[in-house]
C-alpha cells in the first residue's frame, strides 16, 4: 500500500514531473487507500447521531432548524481500543 500511495504521489501534478493526476485525484486515490486499514465499525456513523427527515418533507422552517441545531451538536469521540475491548 505505501509503494502504491508512493506511485500515486509521484503521477500528482504537483510533483513536477509531468504528472497526469489532479491535487483532487491524488487526494481521493490516497484517502481510498487509507480505507482499507478502518474497520466498519471505525467508519460508520452511529444511528443515534444522525438526522433523517420523511422522503415528503420540505426543508424549512422548524425540520430546518432541527437539521442545523442536530449538525452543530458535538459529536462525542470513541476511542478505538474502548470499542475493541467491548467485543
Amino acid at each position: 500500500e505505501g509503494k502504491l500511495k508512493a506511485l500515486v504521489s509521484i503521477h500528482g501534478l504537483e510533483a513536477g514531473k509531468g504528472g497526469e493526476l489532479t491535487h483532487d485525484e491524488t487526494t481521493i486515490i490516497s484517502g481510498a487507500l487509507d480505507l482499507t486499514k478502518k474497520t466498519t465499525q471505525e467508519a460508520m456513523t452511529p444511528i443515534e447521531s444522525t438526522f433523517s427527515l420523511d422522503v415528503n418533507s420540505k426543508l424549512k422552517g422548524s425540520s430546518h432548524m432541527a437539521a442545523v441545531v442536530k449538525a452543530r451538536k458535538p459529536k462525542p469521540q470513541l476511542d478505538v481500543e474502548d470499542i475493541n475491548s467491548q467485543e
